[in-house]
């Protein structure tokens, strides 16, 4: 009996620590903390950007943000990241849009940019920004901020 008892304590206490590594389906935030100030974080961030062959489209020293050029997903679509730094903390967000026009003799529609969530389709994407995350060392966590 006590060996029963040990058993399913030891097979609960693995699947619990199994979960704290799950991403929450439908998050939208990746937010990594380090011990960094926000100027040192956003020079990482643009560093890792550069690194990865990542262009920069914007960026803003004054509240350390940088946003990323289109990263291409494949033929027909592209991501794109806003990065921003505090002491202490990274965050990353995302868009990805199709790279399809639809047009029409009277109409042009550009493409509709998504935010981009751990769930559906998107799980794509929001995997290659985890993944892009990692590179920045430090304590990974994952947010839903978004309700749509």
């Amino acid at each position: 009996m006590k060996k029963i008892i040990i058993a399913l304590i030891l097979v609960i206490s693995s699947i619990n620590a199994y979960s704290q590594f799950d991403i929450p389906k439908g998050a939208d935030k990746i937010v990594i903390k380090n011990d960094r100030t926000a100027q040192q974080n956003f020079l990482l961030s643009k560093q890792i950007l550069a690194d990865n062959s990542i262009e920069i489209d914007k960026q803003d020293g004054d509240i350390h943000q940088v946003k990323s050029g289109k990263v291409k997903l494949n033929n027909y679509a592209y991501y794109i990241m806003l990065i921003s730094s505090k002491d202490s903390l990274i965050s990353i967000t995302g868009t990805w849009a199709n790279t399809i026009t639809v047009q029409t003799s009277s109409l042009s529609l550009p493409p509709t940019a998504y935010t981009v969530r751990n769930k559906g389709s998107d799980k794509i994407v929001f995997t290659k920004m985890d993944d892009f995350a990692t590179k920045f060392g430090g304590k990974k966590e994952y947010l839903l901020t978004s309700t749509k």
